[in-house]
């Protein structure tokens, strides 16, 4: 908490960040449409190990015959639908996520903080340990990875549902993370793995934009359905993620 703004200091905070990035992207970032401040090519071609440049990759990179790839190529579309569907149930659960503990624990909001920091990092060592530690370990396929993802998400968002004190919210978000920490890297690695290496630029602008899109309207749509019921962004997610698992069998390949 900042000490002039109160409990929304962190927005402002983060708000400042974005504005300091965006004059840095603008004043300093090279811009490709311009002659007097084009990007560089690609330094050898691919796979490289300390290889002899060819050229095939400034090729691929540059050739004017590409067509812009969309998230509705049929290719990479049901890795997008994944992808944005688990990330609005995040969206939606985490926006919420403070107050919830403040109203289920019978908080004060001024004091509140270290319970909420608390459930906070133990879902993002969580998110962590999925991600460094499991799959690694497990080598899923990212099939694999968004079916058993949006199931254990499934589970952890439900058990912080039902959650009454400060330990089974913990719990439940941190189950919860760890389904979200095998959901995105399982969709962004089916969509690169879908399309040619001439198209990964592509593809990670179109996985980008999906990964950004589900915090437009989600936490806007999640603190509507708090309004209305605190259980209910996160049962709503819930289902969200289970629907996913029948639809991904069929869809992702």
């Amino acid at each position: 908490m900042l000490p002039w703004l109160g409990l929304p200091g962190p927005l402002f905070a983060f708000a400042a960040i974005a504005i300091i990035v965006f004059t840095a992207i603008l004043l300093w970032l090279p811009n490709d449409r311009y002659a007097r401040r084009r990007g560089h090519g690609a330094a050898m071609s691919y796979p490289s190990q300390a290889s002899s440049v060819t050229g095939a990759s400034v090729v691929a990179a540059t050739s004017s015959d590409r067509t812009r790839l969309k998230w509705s190529d049929s290719r990479i579309r049901p890795w997008i639908l994944a992808g944005v569907t688990s990330g609005h149930a995040q969206a939606a659960t985490l926006t919420c996520l403070g107050f919830f503990i403040i109203d289920r624990l019978n908080l004060a909001p001024n004091g509140s903080e270290t319970s909420i920091a608390i459930v906070m990092m133990a879902g993002a060592s969580a998110t962590l340990a999925a991600q460094w530690g499991l799959i690694p370990r497990l080598a899923l396929s990212p099939r694999a990875l968004i079916l058993w993802g949006s199931l254990i998400g499934a589970l952890g968002l439900i058990g912080t549902m039902i959650a009454v004190d400060l330990y089974g919210i913990v719990l439940g978000f941190s189950i919860a993370s760890i389904g979200f920490g095998l959901t995105r890297p399982g969709f962004t690695g089916g969509a690169s793995l879908a399309v040619s290496l001439s198209e990964q630029g592509g593809v990670a602008g179109v996985i980008t934009a999906a990964n950004g899109i589900s915090f437009v309207a989600a936490p806007g749509l999640g603190m509507l359905l708090y309004a209305i019921d605190p259980r209910l962004p996160f049962a709503v997610s819930a289902l969200l993620l289970i629907a996913l698992i029948p639809w991904g069998r069929s869809r992702l390949t």
